[in-house]
């Protein structure tokens, strides 16, 4: 009984969020660094600060926040994947794409909301 309930508690935690590339879960998110564009740059490890940061963001930071708040938190989203700014998500640069044998692309940290205006989940596209 009690593998039971450790199973489904394990699979019910393992599925409650999207898998992260390499590197997601190095540091802790601090609006501050996430804020200085520079932090989207390329670096030597290969990941950028943000990309670094996207664990702790995602996983204890933005839940139930909304459109405002996170903008607070992260600055104002980039215009490339919403040019007007009036689209239901918001879209910020991560950094160049990671697991890519080539990474030309840049990668985009998409942001949702539910129709109260609350964070809903997320997803990462590429361009």
């Amino acid at each position: 009984m009690r593998f039971l309930l450790f199973f489904v508690v394990t699979l019910l935690t393992g599925c409650s969020q999207q898998n992260l590339p390499a590197g997601s879960h190095k540091l802790k998110f601090e609006a501050s660094i996430w804020q200085n564009e520079e932090s989207a740059n390329w670096n030597e490890g290969g990941v950028t600060i943000r990309q670094q940061m996207l664990g702790s963001l995602l996983s204890e930071t933005i839940a139930g926040k909304n459109r405002e708040q996170i903008i607070e938190l992260l600055g104002h989203p980039a215009t490339k994947m919403d040019p007007d700014g009036a689209g239901p998500n918001m879209s910020y640069p991560t950094g160049p794409q990671r697991d890519s044998y080539m990474a030309i692309d840049y990668e985009w940290l998409i942001i949702k909301f539910d129709v109260s205006g609350k964070y809903e989940s997320f997803y990462l596209a590429s361009d």
